[in-house]
């Protein structure tokens, strides 16, 4: 079997660990001036072992007693932390605000997202239930009037996205229909 031509690309340092110059694949010696330059996937970070790799994972939600976090969501119900809340619910990271008296997704206002806007978040996720449904244009003007965005989705979207903004410690705060 025939070995595989080698392109001769020479590594990114002039000598190895041991202080001996670096050698092409062809064998042969080069001088610094003549290298290629070939990016390294661990941009210059040591490359960890399998067990440095399972202790350097990233976690991607917050579990902190400070921050309210969406655990669980079922039809009518969601579990934030290690309480079942049923109906509509405003979470921020730091206050719950239980029975939010909300009607239809699609007839949503102003008034009806006051107590998340008392919250002072940088943005409002609406969740609208199972599926998708959207509010008047007007309301998403008049938040971005306060500074305030608007993100609208599926309540099961808005707990994942949630979770992860407190991840972030982004200021949010999650309005949520789950109707029974």
């Amino acid at each position: 079997m025939r070995e595989p031509r080698n392109s001769g690309a020479y590594y990114h340092a002039d000598h190895a660990a041991d202080g001996a110059p670096l050698r092409s694949a062809r064998g042969t010696a080069h001088a610094a001036t003549t290298q290629l330059i070939v990016p390294t996937i661990s941009y210059n970070r040591p490359l960890l072992n399998r067990e440095q790799e399972r202790e350097a994972k990233v976690q991607l939600t917050r579990e902190s007693a400070e921050a309210h976090v969406i655990h669980a969501w079922e039809s009518g119900r969601m579990r934030i932390g290690n309480r079942w809340l049923t109906g509509n619910v405003i979470v921020a990271p730091d206050r719950i605000v239980p029975d939010w008296d909300v009607g239809d997704a699609a007839r949503i206002a102003y008034e009806h997202l006051a107590p998340a806007i008392d919250l002072d978040p940088e943005i409002i996720l609406l969740g609208t239930g199972a599926g998708a449904a959207v509010p008047d244009v007007g309301l998403i003007a008049s938040l971005a009037q306060l500074s305030i965005g608007l993100e609208i989705m599926s309540t099961p979207a808005a707990c994942r996205t949630y979770n992860v903004l407190v991840s972030e410690q982004r200021r949010v705060v999650a309005a949520l229909l789950n109707p029974a």
